[in-house]
């Protein structure tokens, strides 16, 4: 194999591996929901939340790492108050309410794929 070939392989790869990510559209219902429930919290929480999707390559992925990022939202609240300058939400019932967001996301997390609901597309 030359190295045009293995460049366009290489190439082919990548373009697969960047197809293969997670897009708002493709989750279930139940995951789904997280989104607006993020946004009843903030706008800045719901776009944050929506956004990291594209670095996921499946809705488990997905879940998992919002569910990361939002434990460390409730361990430093006022952090992330302050890194979008939200200095008018209390950073205590800023955290009650993205501990009722882990909830959901946990309970999602623990439903099988197959009883979350149907995506945008089915």
């Amino acid at each position: 194999m030359n190295s045009d070939a293995v460049n366009r392989a290489g190439y082919e790869e990548a373009c697969v591996h960047l197809r293969k990510v997670v897009d708002t559209d493709d989750l279930t219902e139940m995951a789904y929901q997280m989104i607006p429930i993020a946004g009843d919290i903030s706008d800045y929480l719901r776009c944050d939340i929506g956004a990291r999707c594209h670095a996921y390559r499946n809705e488990n992925d997905y879940l998992s790492g919002t569910l990361v990022f939002l434990k460390k939202i409730v361990q430093y609240p006022k952090n992330y108050l302050e890194s979008w300058n939200l200095d008018d939400i209390d950073p205590q019932h800023f955290k009650a309410a993205v501990l009722r967001l882990v909830k959901h996301v946990s309970k999602t997390i623990a439903t099988p794929i197959a009883d979350r609901g149907a995506t945008a597309f089915e």
